[in-house]
């Protein structure tokens, strides 16, 4: 770990060396897409139709978001279950298997008309990846076409709501308005947050794409128009965003920001407004991950970086309560690192779990509330971390061993705030969570022997099956049998 003598020397040269190498450096400007037009995509390119599904089958990824699910078995084959309300599974109209429902409040008033699928149904063929948010999916097909359905614009989804009951109502004219769209053609990976979608193509160029949103939010405005293709940077090998802020690892082990620069989270001596193209942030990284206000880095030889908000001292001892404006050198020896919220978590070499900053809820594994500015052991013997918002049912953070023990810990929602401070086994011989669960409140993990299961609450009955009576199930529970 480093001291804080060493902390503060290091600092100076950050400084001067950022301020020589930030946003001037000739760095790649952003450029509207100069590539032809795509055709129009009709639902009917989409093959999909109602087909048991095989739990025994070796599925290679398996994402949950709050109210729809994505499986991809080893065929290539996507399949889907939940909510289609804005048509994010693909799905055009309902049929036999498709349960029509209506979200009612308190007092007995019918909010939504919906459509939720309670069996996994057969979407799409040859697909390679999927992602998704809230009312939002994107995948990615082995031949590079990347497609879009769900929620694209309040004034769509309001021509269909009633100004009287606020109902929505699931028309023909709505279905087919939220249809799917082929937005890219050249695909290789693919991100999606809120309406703004980042793809890389096979020539690790980095595109992005807004869906019309009917606003100019802040990080989004070097996007100048939703539903145009805007070519960012090149040679990119690694890709993450959060709060608007965007970071792009090249392939030379450059890092680059650019959005959102609230709380310093590009490193450039700012903290506030924003930068529309990318900036120099530092050299030799092979990780970077950001919250909504800190951003962390980790580099070739093990050392961790940090910048941004200082809040909670989720940053160290140094200018507590202050924001740190060009990164500073934290740690060395470390092999995986997460920002969230307030509280940083480290795995160092060792495969030991630290933690620093907020502890409100937990976040360190102890029941103190008082925040640490400096690492705190939480576990040993990790393989990796998975972070989420609290929400009913579940914990604020989850850790998985090497030996397929999942742990977790920090405030959990079972009627009311309750806080579960220390680590405690949930469940053994899982295989891995879904990554698409970092930073959202439906966690799903795989186990061993292939079968999935979810963590928290049962919102809607989306997720589970069996069990689709009730509203909210405070164990794990298994989904798909």
């Amino acid at each position: 770990m480093i001291t804080n003598q060493k902390f503060k020397s290091i600092l100076t040269a950050i400084i001067i060396i950022t301020f020589l190498t930030g946003c001037n450096a000739g760095t790649d400007i952003y450029t509207e897409s100069e590539k032809p037009q795509i055709e129009d995509f009709t639902i009917e390119d989409i093959e999909y139709e109602y087909e048991k599904f095989e739990i025994s089958d070796n599925h290679p990824l398996f994402i949950g978001a709050i109210g729809h699910a994505f499986i991809i078995d080893k065929y290539g084959i996507l399949w889907g279950y939940g909510s289609n309300r804005y048509g994010q599974l693909f799905l055009e109209y309902p049929d036999e298997h498709v349960l029509m429902n209506s979200i009612t409040d308190n007092f007995g008033r019918i909010l939504i008309e919906e459509m939720r699928y309670h069996e996994p149904v057969k979407i799409m063929q040859g697909v390679l990846n999927v992602a998704v948010s809230h009312s939002h999916s994107l995948v990615l097909k082995q031949n590079g076409e990347v497609i879009y359905s769900g929620y694209k614009s309040t004034d769509a989804y309001q021509r269909h709501v009633s100004m009287e009951t606020s109902i929505t109502y699931l028309t023909e004219e709505y279905i087919k308005e939220m249809k799917p769209q082929l937005i890219f053609t050249d695909g290789k990976e693919i991100f999606l947050k809120d309406t703004l979608i980042h793809i890389i193509d096979s020539e690790d160029t980095l595109w992005a794409y807004r869906l019309p949103d009917n606003n100019d939010r802040q990080g989004f405005n070097y996007i100048n128009r939703s539903e145009t293709l805007y070519k960012i940077t090149e040679s990119v090998e690694f890709f993450t965003m959060s709060n608007n802020a965007m970071y792009a690892i090249k392939k030379d082990g450059r890092l680059y920001g650019w959005g959102n620069n609230t709380y310093g989270l590009l490193g450039n001596g700012k903290s506030e407004g924003y930068e529309s193209k990318p900036c120099f942030i530092l050299d030799n990284i092979v990780h970077v991950d950001t919250s909504l206000n800190h951003t962390i880095a980790v580099d070739s030889d093990g050392n961790m970086w940090g910048w941004g908000s200082n809040s909670n001292g989720q940053l160290g001892p140094i200018d507590i309560n202050s924001d740190i404006l060009y990164p500073v050198l934290l740690h060395e020896n470390v092999k995986k690192a997460y920002a969230f919220e307030n509280t940083t978590y480290i795995i160092f070499k060792d495969n030991s779990l630290w933690g620093l900053g907020k502890n409100a809820r937990a976040e360190l594994g102890d029941d103190s509330k008082i925040v640490s500015a400096f690492p705190k052991k939480i576990l040993d013997n990790i393989f990796d971390m998975y972070l989420c918002p609290p929400a009913r049912g579940g914990f604020y953070a989850y850790a998985l061993s090497t030996d397929g023990v999942l742990f977790g810990w920090g405030q959990e929602y079972i009627g009311s705030y309750l806080v579960r401070p220390e680590p405690r086994i949930i469940d053994v011989d899982v295989l891995k969570m879904s990554r698409e669960s970092t930073h959202n409140i439906y966690p799903c993990y795989i186990k061993k022997d292939n079968t999935y299961w979810a963590l928290r609450g049962n919102p809607y009955y989306y997720f589970s099956i069996q069990n689709s009576s009730q509203h909210y199930i405070y164990d794990p529970y298994q989904i798909l049998v």
